[in-house]
């Protein structure tokens, strides 16, 4: 059990970075519709760069730091972690699907998407 305390600030760590990543996730969208939908070369390949460094220096950070203090927090309570009473045992699923989903196209296709024009 953690004490008060550490459980309060673990708590806003854990929904500060949440709230953060739900808010670069936000920015990457933006900049997806921007490089979907622009007509000029230059701006998509700048939404394209963008969206590579939103993905590696502020979505990824807040979603392993939300998983982190998430798991943090399950553990330092008495509803344990891995129970179905416990919210970040549903989260897996989100906090992995959405990171590979995120840096995918990164990986694989970020050199041709911006070469391409």
């Amino acid at each position: 059990m953690m004490p008060p305390f550490l459980r309060k600030i673990n708590l806003t760590a854990h929904i500060t970075s949440s709230v953060g990543w739900f808010g670069s996730v936000f920015v990457f969208l933006v900049l997806s519709i921007v490089g979907l939908t622009g007509q000029d070369t230059q701006m998509v390949s700048a939404a394209y760069l963008a969206m590579n460094v939103t993905a590696w220096f502020a979505i990824l950070p807040m979603c392993l730091i939300g998983f982190t203090t998430g798991v943090l927090q399950a553990l330092g309570t008495e509803w344990g972690l891995g129970t179905s009473q416990t919210p970040t045992y549903g989260n897996f699923h989100v906090y992995f699907a959405v990171e590979d989903e995120v840096n995918w196209p990164f990986s694989r296709r970020s050199g041709r998407l911006i070469n391409a024009h």
